[in-house]
């Protein structure tokens, strides 16, 4: 929210001409180009790094195939913003509501991972599985440190196969979701599969 209102008070400022107040461009005749590349499906916090390409990037230094995603955590006037993908929309009791169709029951999630994370910060992978709007079970994994080649991760869904989702939200953060938060941190993420399912992410 500080951010918002930060964005706010530098974005449309109103200037007093005489006893006037003219909105600057208001007539929507200079524009300016800052193209960001989204990775389809998810929500990225790129809207609100205020950095030109986001903090949420796409790298060619892959695990497999021609690109991974990476989330950098940055600064940004008087805040610190956080690399985040989502998959939901934030907000509502659970933190993240809404979500895609999921109807899998995958016995666990494998990834690759390479990162650095200032000791005093965490990385986090959050999948949680929702059935008629509640979660029923969910995937976490922390990262910490430094790891420089990528590496295997493999976490449990905690889903049984009498009591399947119909939806699943995504949460993979580059910092805490509360401060401290460390400008700097960064994660790549590639290759996130289910396992022991025909279920595809």
């Amino acid at each position: 929210m500080k951010t918002l209102i930060a964005i706010l008070s530098i974005s449309i400022p109103l200037l007093m001409i005489g006893q006037t107040y003219v909105i600057p461009n208001n007539g929507f005749e200079n524009w300016t180009s800052n193209v960001i590349i989204e990775p389809a499906v998810f929500m990225t916090s790129n809207s609100m790094s205020g950095i030109p390409g986001g903090n949420v990037t796409q790298s060619t230094d892959a695990a497999f195939g021609n690109f991974a995603v990476r989330l950098e955590t940055v600064s940004n006037l008087n805040d610190t913003i956080p690399g985040m993908l989502i998959i939901g929309v934030p907000g509502g009791p659970l933190g993240i509501s809404g979500g895609i169709p999921f109807t899998g029951t995958p016995d666990s999630i494998s990834g690759y991972a390479k990162f650095d994370i200032s000791p005093a910060d965490n990385a986090y992978f959050i999948i949680a599985f929702k059935k008629n709007g509640s979660i029923i079970a969910q995937a976490i994994k922390t990262f910490n440190g430094t790891q420089n080649s990528y590496g295997r991760f493999i976490i449990p869904t905690g889903l049984s196969g009498s009591n399947p989702p119909d939806s699943l939200v995504m949460l993979v953060s580059s910092s805490n979701l509360d401060p401290p938060q460390v400008p700097g941190s960064y994660l790549l993420l590639d290759s996130i599969t289910f396992l022991n399912s025909a279920d595809t992410l």
